[in-house]
């Protein structure tokens, strides 16, 4: 049963969408207004981590097969549009040696990379119950072999 206890990935790839269009925002226009508006999505990423990095130290300590097939794919998906937008931003904003835009680029790939973790825990858990399953299942042969 999939219990309230189990945390859940509540960020979508409009999330991602949105904290970076602030980025492009301030790389065209660098007043006060966008970047206090960049600082604070460097506080929502700050805070996004947080919530991946506690995801990931309760997918370790708890596999969960019922839960890593919830979280998989709606954690693949998240990934990849984090990995796709920080690639993208980092070949257009290479140029751009802005404090607050590599600030913002080194919390997207701390992003990046928790995500990774997280989808690979889960991917660990799916995967060490096939292996589980084929045990089984040669168990089985051998127990009709003899």
């Amino acid at each position: 049963m999939f219990s309230s206890t189990q945390p859940v990935l509540s960020i979508t790839t409009t999330d991602i969408s949105s904290l970076v269009g602030v980025v492009f925002e301030f790389f065209a226009n660098p007043n006060e207004s966008n970047l206090s508006l960049i600082k604070k999505n460097i506080k929502n990423l700050s805070e996004i981590n947080n919530s991946v990095e506690k995801l990931k130290n309760w997918a370790w300590q708890h596999a969960d097969l019922e839960y890593a097939q919830k979280q998989f794919y709606k954690t693949q998906e998240v990934e990849k549009a984090v990995e796709t937008t920080y690639n993208s931003l980092g070949v257009l904003m290479k140029s751009n040696i802005s404090k607050p835009i590599q600030d913002f680029l080194q919390h997207f790939e701390e992003l990046l990379k928790n995500l990774q973790s997280y989808r690979s825990i889960l991917e660990n858990d799916l995967k060490n119950e096939e292996i589980q399953k084929e045990l089984k299942t040669l168990t089985n042969r051998k127990l009709n072999i003899a």
